[in-house]
């Protein structure tokens, strides 16, 4: 009854084929059912094609974020950690499982909360990308300098109805401690040329002064000869 009820919305009304017979309007009906079937494969095959293009992009998507060469993290406005990639776990020496749900505040060292804090705070406070160095403690208590680079982003709708409106922190961690050493021994090489420059010129200019010094000290021998 339905596909008749279709068949005269596409066809018009019932008087338009009542002077046919109804083998003709089965044998309409029939082809009017086949391509109902043709255009529900199509469909099929459409939706297939979409759902494998999208399942691939994600998988590109996934393999970037996870063998990216810098720490990746997706943190709550309160500084917890939502996701990580591989290169972020590795670096905090944890396994991502761990990782997910713990603070990353907990793995700041003392000396660096304030600015840990107030990158925070920035954060929540501005939409532009924020930087800060920090000093990070791996699980094993080793250190290692880092730069943060993080932008805010408000969390899906989908899960804002389930937890709330809130934002997330797109954070993007660079190791910077060879970096940092390199600059370090430069600025110390630094040092130690202008010593080495200040010690050359007060050799020059105690040479001076013992120059005009033994010249004087000629003359008034010279005198005393006299």
């Amino acid at each position: 009854m339905a596909q008749i009820e279709d068949f005269t919305a596409r066809r018009g009304s019932y008087s338009e084929f009542s002077d046919k017979t109804p083998e003709e309007i089965i044998h309409e009906l029939r082809v009017h059912q086949i391509e109902l079937e043709i255009q529900n494969e199509e469909l099929k095959r459409t939706q297939l094609g979409l759902e494998e293009s999208r399942n691939n992009y994600q998988d590109k998507y996934r393999d970037l974020y996870d063998f990216a060469p810098v720490g990746y993290f997706t943190l709550t406005s309160k500084g917890i950690i939502r996701e990580v990639n591989l290169a972020g776990a590795m670096l905090l020496g944890m396994t991502r499982s761990k990782l997910i749900g713990r603070g990353f505040g907990y793995f700041v060292v003392p000396e660096s909360l304030n600015h840990w804090d107030r990158h925070i705070l920035s954060m929540l406070g501005h939409e532009e990308k924020q930087s800060c160095d920090l000093t990070l403690r791996r699980e094993d208590g080793s250190s290692f300098d880092i730069r943060l680079e993080s932008i805010r982003r408000d969390e899906p709708v989908a899960q804002q109805a389930e937890t709330g409106r809130d934002h997330l922190i797109r954070t993007m961690v660079i190791d910077i401690t060879e970096r940092k050493r390199m600059e370090e021994e430069r600025q110390a090489m630094e040092r130690k040329l202008l010593h080495a420059q200040k010690l050359e010129s007060l050799a020059v200019m105690a040479g001076g002064i013992a120059h005009d010094f033994n010249n004087q000290l000629a003359v008034v021998l010279g005198n005393l000869e006299l």
